[in-house]
């Protein structure tokens, strides 16, 4: 939308231009004023839809159609000044028309209607208003600006669907890192580190805390880390401990032999 905008803005300048050469221009005051009245409209048109794109385009529809509406408008532009100048080809503003058609519309079918117009409103002025020794070498620059434009559409639509879909995998990687990302923070988030010198007793193996106090190494890692400790006894333990077992009458796992 903001490149159409600046593309109607930038024409509007151009009209600004070409109405000031008009009106100075060396044809009969008549003629001339006529021709800088009608480059008046243009620009007024132009500078209107740059300024009020964000209105329109809903209005219309999608931004293409909003582009074929301006098409359309320069192409009555053409086909009337050549019928009110006879003799005078307006050709480069039809081959103007069809080339921006291949840039400004992705469509296929609004692309077709706005070349089947342009080559149609071209050989019909081309027939009505101009020499007839001059059509043949006019119909061939329309038909030839016919096979550059869609050359021009079918390479632009490749790019932007080559682009669509790198933008496409750059989402996908995005979402992913994303995630990713929030993931990690989560699980630092629930991680608990023990860093440093850890002073343990060698023999009963409990841990001195900073107040001087000794503990369990179980109290001393589960107040400082997320950790849950389970107990048993390990199969060399069981041994020594078999006979305090069985005196407080507490019988042996089955498949435990002291």
């Amino acid at each position: 939308m903001r490149a159409h905008r600046n593309v109607c803005l930038w024409l509007g300048h151009y009209f600004v231009l070409l109405t000031v050469f008009r009106l100075f221009y060396s044809r009969p005051d008549f003629l001339r004023r006529a021709l800088a009245l009608e480059s008046l409209v243009a620009l007024v048109l132009f500078y209107g839809a740059g300024l009020m794109i964000h209105r329109l385009v809903p209005r219309l529809g999608g931004l293409e159609n909003f582009g074929l509406l301006l098409l359309g408008f320069a192409l009555g532009n053409n086909v009337f000044l050549m019928a009110w100048l006879p003799g005078e080809v307006q050709l480069v503003n039809f081959v103007m028309v069809q080339v921006v058609a291949g840039v400004a519309l992705r469509s296929a079918w609004r692309f077709a209607l706005a070349q089947c117009l342009c080559v149609g409103l071209a050989l019909a002025s081309l027939a009505h208003w101009v020499d007839p020794g001059l059509v043949p070498g006019n119909t061939f620059i329309v038909l030839s600006s016919t096979l550059l434009s869609a050359v021009i559409w079918r390479y632009l639509n490749r790019l932007i669907g080559a682009l669509s879909q790198l933008r496409e995998k750059d989402r996908v990687i995005l979402r992913q890192r994303t995630r990713l990302v929030r993931e990690l923070r989560a699980s630092l988030a629930n991680i608990r580190t023990l860093r440093g010198l850890i002073p343990i007793c060698a023999h009963c193996k409990r841990v001195r805390d900073d107040a001087g106090f000794w503990q369990q190494v179980e109290a001393y890692v589960r107040e400082r880390s997320e950790a849950k400790f389970s107990h048993s006894i390990c199969p060399s333990c069981l041994v020594d401990v078999a006979d305090d077992f069985r005196r407080m009458g507490i019988p042996l796992k089955p498949g435990r032999k002291a």
